[in-house]
């Protein structure tokens, strides 16, 4: 912390350095909002460092320029930089979370592929790098919930339950630590404790938390419970929208955007589907349609499917029998008719 202090008061004190190109430009760059402004700004800064500066300013830089290529979802040169920064300040734990964090994203993609082994291949990776962070920081939540994502995503669920387990002591009011280790439970088919889990998320977030929802009704399907699952996703989906709305107005991360179109598009599947095989054919297009337009590929393809096939026509309506005519009875007996009284 007195180390980053020094950062800033070098880049932000002494009229001396007014006329330095490399620190009017780290200051320039420091003071912009917008990810790619700074972006430029620490390149060009970069590229005007020479060696009568600091080398903990060169690091700062790349440091912060390896953080703005991570906000504009440039992973790969992000990683780059972040690796460089960590070469020469290897205790700057922000620096260790967001590469744990490029490889976390890495590996939800490759699950929602169910490209599974390269999954747990950068789920291990990311790993290793917010057990670095967690170890700076030990009282951060958010580390270790996110170390708890990757160890599930590697298969490792004792060490992920652990981890999860250290982010409830620090947050226990927060929804996702339960929510998280619902997940764990969900990978591993072990869905009485999954739902146990995410009850109690739940619970926590007062029925508001989309992706509680959304995972709750998942792990309904696979217990056989269809309606409590049409329940969860008749709630949880508009919730989800009202989510991608407010990422997009405050300019959310891409990749966490991505993801919650991911699980919006595949909510609108299973409710699609539940409605195909309840026979609700429009309602089932609807679905699809919407989770179509959430780049769902699935969905797509059912919606084509469906549209090609004609509707199923109405079973042919059945003619209403003719009513039995009354025969009128005779007055006298048949016998009498013909033989005489």
């Amino acid at each position: 912390m007195i180390r980053a202090w020094l950062v800033v008061a070098a880049v932000w004190g002494g009229c001396a350095w007014c006329g330095d190109d490399f620190l009017g430009l780290l200051r320039k760059a420091e003071s912009r909002s917008q990810p790619r402004e700074r972006l430029e700004y620490f390149s060009r800064a970069l590229a005007a460092w020479t060696p009568a500066h600091s080398r903990s300013l060169q690091a700062h830089c790349v440091f912060r320029k390896g953080e703005a290529e991570y906000e504009s979802h440039d992973f790969r040169q992000a990683w780059s930089d972040l690796a460089q920064a960590l070469e020469s300040d290897p205790r700057n734990a922000r620096a260790w979370f967001l590469r744990g964090m490029i490889k976390l994203h890495e590996a939800r993609a490759e699950r929602s592929a169910r490209r599974d082994a390269a999954a747990a291949k950068c789920a291990v990776a990311a790993a290793r790098d917010f057990v670095q962070h967690s170890a700076l920081k030990p009282e951060d939540p958010a580390g270790w919930l996110a170390l708890g994502a990757s160890q599930a995503l590697a298969l490792r669920l004792d060490s992920a339950l652990d981890s999860i387990g250290r982010a409830r002591e620090l947050a226990p009011a927060d929804p996702q630590a339960p929510r998280e280790a619902g997940q764990a439970y969900m990978l591993f088919s072990r869905w009485d404790r999954a739902l146990a889990e995410l009850d109690d998320a739940y619970r926590l977030s007062r029925g508001r938390d989309a992706q509680t929802l959304l995972a709750r009704a998942l792990c309904r399907i696979s217990v056989r419970d269809e309606g409590g699952a049409r329940s969860d996703l008749d709630r949880g989906l508009p919730i989800q929208e009202e989510l991608l709305i407010a990422q997009a107005r405050t300019g959310a991360h891409p990749a966490d955007i991505e993801e919650s179109h991911a699980a919006a598009g595949e909510g609108y599947r299973i409710r699609g589907t539940l409605r195909e095989k309840a026979s609700d054919r429009a309602g089932a297009l609807a679905d699809y349609d919407a989770g179509c337009r959430h780049g769902n590929r699935l969905c797509c393809d059912r919606s084509k499917t469906l549209r090609d096939r004609p509707a199923a026509a109405p079973a042919p309506r059945r003619p209403r029998p003719a009513p039995r005519r009354k025969i009128p009875k005779p007055k006298s007996d048949p016998g009498d008719r013909i033989y005489g009284g």
